[in-house]
């Protein structure tokens, strides 16, 4: 029986610990499976067959490829989806429209009338990491909270009117389109689901999906992500794709048990001998 690592690190595994006893739960019937804490592995450690990944960590995903496992989703994965830097180039060589991206290395500065800007780490997920700036005294407050924390950044034009927010999360499964969800905020330019924004489900228009599929073209083998685009006007402009995706929206949108599906296909693809 093949050897699997379901990995979390403490904090993700508090948050997201039915999830991660449900997928356990699911694929030790075929797996030796079981749940680990990033932190308490340090070499040199018994590598299993596949890793699960549920925390943001390419290097250790890197070193587990290297040492012989398969991971999901893939260290090149990884890599792309938690550097903004790496994940716009990819947009730009699907030729799929991003936000414009303003140059605030050293002492450059927008132009008055660029303002409002978001300016966001490039390690930012979910929300997080990702500040609007209205004029240069609120930007360079900024520059200086991320130095500190040693957070390399980069800043956009924003979309949209800066009080409310609408995007759209397209969940991808195996490299393979699976299900679509709108999020929207009346009170909050950012409309993450786990930062209190709607969600609801939505019908994907063939040019929608030809978007995604430059992307995952691009992207190359994946297991399960969300692709994120930002709503301007009547269209989407890519914005991010996150790797370790989470799945509540697919369960108070469509009431999917996400982890079933997740461990339906890791079983599938990983699980002969």
């Amino acid at each position: 029986m093949k050897k699997l690592w379901i990995v979390y690190d403490r904090d993700q595994y508090d948050i997201n610990s039915w999830f991660a006893n449900r997928l356990l739960e699911l694929l030790s019937g075929t797996f030796e499976a079981e749940i680990i804490m990033r932190e308490s592995v340090s070499e040199p450690f018994e590598v299993p067959d596949v890793a699960v990944v549920r925390t943001i960590d390419p290097d250790f995903s890197e070193r587990l490829e290297e040492l012989g496992s398969i991971v999901i989703n893939p260290a090149r994965v990884s890599h792309i989806c938690n550097d903004k830097s790496l994940t716009y180039a990819l947009a730009e060589k699907a030729e799929v429209a991003f936000p414009e991206i303003i140059d605030i290395s050293g002492k450059s500065m927008p132009e008055e009338n660029e303002y409002p800007v978001v300016v966001k780490a490039v390690d930012g997920h979910g929300g997080t990491g990702v500040v609007k700036c209205d004029n240069k005294t609120e930007l360079s407050k900024a520059k200086k909270r991320f130095a500190r924390r040693g957070k390399r950044i980069i800043a956009q034009k924003l979309v949209g009117d800066g009080r409310s927010g609408r995007d759209l999360r397209v969940y991808v499964l195996g490299g393979e389109i699976y299900k679509a969800v709108l999020r929207s905020s009346d009170s909050d330019f950012r409309s993450n689901f786990s930062l209190g924004g709607r969600a609801e489900p939505f019908e994907l228009s063939d040019g929608d999906r030809e978007k995604v599929c430059r992307i995952l073209k691009e992207l190359g083998k994946s297991d399960l992500i969300g692709v994120d685009f930002l709503v301007s006007g009547g269209d989407f402009l890519f914005n991010e794709i996150e790797d370790v995706v989470g799945t509540r929206m697919l369960y108070a949108v469509y009431g999917i048990d996400a982890a079933a599906v997740f461990a339906d296909y890791i079983t599938k693809t990983y699980g002969s001998n």
